[in-house]
C-alpha cells in the first residue's frame, strides 16, 4: 500500500506562509554592501569558556583581501553576546554601529584598496543563547557526560552561526 504525505506536513517549519521575514533576516542572510567588497580569507575564533557561569570570553581574528575598495565592514554577533571592541592590523581601535540585534558595522581607520589583504580582531563576551531544542534551533548546550565533565555543545540551525 502507498502513502502519501504531502509537502506542506513535509516542510512544516521551512515552507510556513506565516513567517514574516524582518530587516535582521536581511542582515544575517544577504550580502550587503558592507560585505560584498571583501572576500573572508581566514578566522581564527580563540574562545575562553566558563562552565559555571554558562560565559563566554572570546576573539575573532578577521583576515580578508578586498574585492573592492572599502572601508566598512558588516560582521554579526548573536545576542546576547555583546561586542567589547574591534582593533584592526596594526592596533588601532576601531569604531562600530549595531545595526538590530546581531549585525556590526566597522569603520575601518582607513580605504581598503582592491587587491589588499587586512584584518581586524573583535573581541566579545557574555552568556550565549541557550539551544532550546537543539540541534533545530541555534545556541549552546550545557549538560555534563557520564563521568560528570562539562560537555558543551553548540547548534546554529535556523540561525546561522553569528
Amino acid at each position: 500500500m502507498l502513502h502519501s504525505l504531502s509537502i506542506e506536513s513535509a516542510h512544516g517549519q521551512l515552507f510556513d506562509s506565516q513567517r514574516k521575514y524582518t530587516h535582521q533576516d536581511s542582515l544575517r542572510g544577504s550580502i550587503t554592501s558592507e560585505r560584498v567588497w571583501w572576500d573572508l580569507t581566514y578566522y581564527h575564533l580563540n574562545v575562553e569558556v566558563f562552565p559555571k557561569q554558562k560565559r563566554l570570553y572570546g576573539s575573532v581574528l578577521i583576515e580578508f583581501t578586498a574585492v573592492q575598495d572599502g572601508d566598512l565592514l558588516q560582521v554579526d554577533l548573536q545576542k546576547p553576546l555583546e561586542l567589547l571592541k574591534v582593533v584592526d592590523e596594526s592596533g588601532n581601535l576601531l569604531t562600530w554601529i549595531q545595526k538590530g540585534d546581531n549585525a556590526y558595522w566597522i569603520q575601518c581607520k582607513e580605504r581598503i584598496t582592491k587587491g589588499m589583504h587586512s584584518s581586524i580582531t573583535c573581541y566579545y563576551q557574555g552568556i550565549p543563547r541557550k539551544a532550546i531544542q537543539a540541534p533545530w534551533d541555534g545556541g549552546l548546550s550545557w549538560s555534563k557526560d557520564n563521568a560528570g565533565n562539562d560537555f558543551i555543545a553548540t547548534s546554529c540551525q535556523g540561525l546561522g552561526a553569528s
